[in-house]
């Protein structure tokens, strides 16, 4: 069983990954998906669940995408969960020190089933024909 987080401040987003990652994964009834629309909502739910992967917007109120990716990677119980960034600003320099800070993948919005593909698999260590969409 996979347990992912969403975690963008726009529901729509949020349906729209959920679905990406639904149309990718071969064994989606064995996927719980966890959403949060901002990251001090994240954090909350972070402290009490145990997840394989998130999926975390840059832009959002309260608390942004990057303070959470730096909040996650301080925490022990949390800094090897792969985490997949998703914004709509391309920014090189930004993408750079996102995967300095440990990022696994920063994939401009709107994401597609077939950009999530080379992450997962690198991810999950799996072979692309595993995924239901190719």
């Amino acid at each position: 069983m996979k347990t992912v987080m969403i975690i963008d401040d726009s529901t729509t987003s949020r349906i729209f990954i959920k679905v990406c990652l639904q149309s990718v994964f071969t064994d989606s009834n064995e996927t719980d998906y966890i959403e949060a629309g901002d990251g001090r909502e994240a954090q909350a739910l972070l402290t009490k669940s145990q997840i394989d992967l998130a999926v975390i917007d840059l832009n959002m109120p309260v608390m942004n995408g990057i303070d959470l990716i730096r909040w996650m990677k301080s925490n022990p119980r949390l800094t090897n969960i792969p985490i997949i960034v998703t914004t709509s600003l391309a920014n090189p320099a930004r993408n750079k020190k996102l995967l300095e800070l440990g990022v696994v993948g920063v994939l401009h919005k709107p994401i597609t089933p077939t950009s999530l593909i080379p992450i997962l698999s690198e991810i999950f260590n799996i072979q692309d024909d595993h995924f239901g969409f190719n």
